[in-house]
């Protein structure tokens, strides 16, 4: 539990009983004692009702919601029992519904990290012959770096140097040039308008998954980013693929699948989000500078 609950990134949920009106301690009972949050039930509850009780109580500078469901509860009025305001609406369970058993497609990303073995680079020599890091470990260190919003300064060759080694490269001529060109992909990119966009924006969420039903089936995918600025949702899809022309560029887009998922990217944004989105790749190896390429929404 101690390690489910300090890898919550944004929701921790807790399910269990917690009816302090009877001689057995609950886990959660004791849990909530333990940190003196008030987890005592509302005094009308009611252990043969239908409604659902919610109120907010705060653990140190955390907010915790406390929801109570009356086990007639089957959906239907909510009854606030503390005047505090709710910082969002509850769902009511089930939180997500079944899905089906069966993936109609995933993106590239989802692959990625189902691999097994995970991709990582195999050393069986002494050295390399060429100082050449690969170029899908380059674009891994860009990606992981965009990721969490990070960019060259005084600590990233030690960053990148220790990410490179844990995905397998033990060449240090290979690491140093993988560090350079996921450096130099970054730096340009900080100067783009993209990225000060970016920055200024609302809201801004990063390695997005969604699944979205399919007939009976459904899809799944990673949005590389999203973000809210000025009332509209953009997502963007960072590419590092080495693209030297706009002739290269459009034949680059014809033989791979990234208008398709960029557009299936927009759809899950419509229908989660009720949004149309702008929809972005962002070619970051593009000759001498960035190059951002539109689809229109469907």
């Amino acid at each position: 539990m101690y390690v489910a609950a300090t890898r919550a990134r944004e929701v921790l949920l807790l399910s269990g009983r917690c009816d302090e009106r009877t001689d057995q301690r609950s886990w959660l009972g004791g849990l909530g004692e333990a940190h003196e949050w008030a987890l005592v039930p509302p005094m009308d509850w009611n252990p043969e009702g239908d409604q659902f009780w919610e109120r907010q109580v705060q653990a140190a500078e955390t907010p915790i919601r406390c929801c109570w469901y009356e086990p007639g509860w089957r959906g239907g009025t909510v009854v606030q029992s503390s005047a505090r305001p709710l910082a969002r609406a509850i769902l009511p369970p089930p939180l997500l519904g079944e899905l089906p058993s069966e993936r109609a497609s995933v993106d590239d990303k989802i692959l990625e990290h189902e691999r097994e073995p995970h991709r990582r680079v195999w050393r069986v020599v002494a050295g390399a012959r060429r100082p050449y890091a690969p170029a899908w470990l380059v674009g891994t260190l860009v990606h992981e770096a965009l990721g969490t919003w990070r960019f060259p300064d005084a600590t990233f060759d030690a960053w990148g140097d220790s990410r490179a080694r844990s995905h397998g490269l033990t060449d240090s001529a290979q690491i140093r040039d993988a560090v350079r060109r996921a450096r130099w992909m970054l730096e340009r990119f900080s100067q783009h308008t993209l990225c000060e966009e970016i920055d200024r924006a609302e809201h801004r969420l990063h390695e997005v998954p969604y699944h979205l039903p399919d007939g009976g089936d459904y899809v799944s995918g990673i949005i590389d980013l999203l973000f809210l600025a000025g009332g509209r949702w953009t997502v963007v899809e960072f590419k590092t693929d080495e693209v030297r022309s706009r002739a290269q560029l459009e034949e680059l887009l014809e033989k791979t699948d990234y208008r398709r998922q960029l557009a299936q990217y927009g759809r899950a944004v419509q229908d989660l989000l009720q949004a149309d989105a702008r929809l972005v790749l962002c070619f970051l190896n593009y000759g001498d500078g960035i190059v951002l390429h539109e689809e229109a929404v469907d």
